[in-house]
């Protein structure tokens, strides 16, 4: 009879979310009860529960740095320093324009990607449709945003 392993799915995305936060194999391995070699290997052996889960991770964690690094830089912009106002004033100007252009190229992606027979496409499949509009995209004349 052929032993199966049930995946473990929680726990690989809580250690995906461990991971994308910096943690080390060792101290997820501790925190979840699980060998290092096991948490590390879950990357591999699961690769598709594993990518979808650190991305979402990672995602979380940019959105959160994003948010924490405006409040820093709009607390600068009231500096009685006239230097620092207008070094944090042109960060968040420019970090907007990126935002804007970011918005625009995964609309134009998600425009033009293709569907699946289902109607649904695979996380690989936007990634793709993404990087490629990305790079096939002239660049964004500053003047006009």
């Amino acid at each position: 009879m052929k032993l199966t392993t049930r995946i473990p799915k929680k726990l690989i995305k809580a250690a995906a979310r461990l991971r994308a936060a910096g943690w080390s194999w060792k101290l997820i391995g501790e925190k979840l009860g699980r060998s290092e070699g096991t948490c590390s290997r879950w990357m591999t052996r699961y690769s598709a529960i594993w990518s979808r889960a650190y991305l979402q991770a990672e995602a979380a964690l940019l959105k959160d740095a994003g948010s924490e690094a405006r409040v820093v830089l709009q607390r600068l912009m009231r500096s009685t320093d006239e230097r620092l106002q207008c070094a944090a004033a042109r960060l968040l100007f420019q970090a907007r324009i990126n935002e804007r252009r970011l918005e625009r190229q995964t609309a134009r992606a998600a425009k033009n990607a293709p569907l699946s027979i289902s109607g649904v496409q695979s996380v690989d499949e936007m990634l793709h449709a993404f990087i490629d509009s990305a790079s096939e995209a002239p660049p964004v004349d500053r003047a006009a945003s």
